[in-house]
């Protein structure tokens, strides 16, 4: 709910979880957000990140896969997201 002003006047706004769209409760203790910073071309911090909301239920399926599965599903994410900025520039 916002005010006259525009002012956000909520108590709790929910997340949603970036694989899976589902909102993020409260009693979801188990969920992360997660902020991966932008880099520039060599190599600095830009002071710009991407947030990852991830519900307790997809981090416990991939715990139970793999460790380094959040790994490759962020590297692949990241290297499609470059791919789609290149063809958009160009």
């Amino acid at each position: 709910m916002q005010n006259e002003e525009g002012q956000n006047m909520d108590l709790y706004i929910p997340r949603k979880c970036s694989a899976t769209n589902r909102l993020i409760t409260s009693k979801d203790h188990a969920s992360v957000q997660i902020n991966v910073g932008h880099l520039g071309p060599d190599g600095i911090y830009t002071n710009q990140f991407t947030t990852f909301a991830l519900c307790g239920y997809i981090r416990a399926q991939v715990l139970a896969l793999s460790p380094m599965l959040l790994h490759v599903i962020a590297c692949l994410l990241f290297c499609f997201l470059e791919f789609i900025i290149v063809c958009c520039v160009e």
